[in-house]
């Protein structure tokens, strides 16, 4: 789950077994080796416009997609962001990025 984030906007985790990276993404930083997978796209909910704030929240149940196939198995490292639109800032530049995170998944 990522909280704090732009209501009524769309996100998807995205995720990579190749380990840790610092790429200039956007305006920001990618900090997946490719090649990555997404999840599917969610949105954030929160506030109803036209009010603009950070009170919505990107969430996706990982367990979906280990149980895809192929997918990521135990004893995998995974290295996890969020990446989502926003409209905020002009294109390029119109991308939301989370901090990473890094799991080892367990049997």
């Amino acid at each position: 789950t990522a909280t704090n984030v732009r209501n009524r906007t769309s996100g998807r985790l995205l995720y990579s077994v190749n380990g840790a990276a610092s790429n200039p993404f956007a305006g920001g930083t990618l900090c997946l080796n490719s090649p990555w997978r997404g999840t599917p796209i969610v949105g954030s909910g929160g506030s109803a416009k036209p009010v603009v704030d950070c009170s919505g929240f990107w969430t996706y149940d990982l367990n979906t997609e280990l149980q895809a196939q192929p997918g990521p198995q135990a004893g995998d490292t995974l290295h996890c962001q969020w990446m989502g639109r926003d409209p905020g800032f002009a294109p390029p530049d119109n991308y939301a990025l989370t901090s990473a995170l890094e799991l080892t998944l367990l049997p």
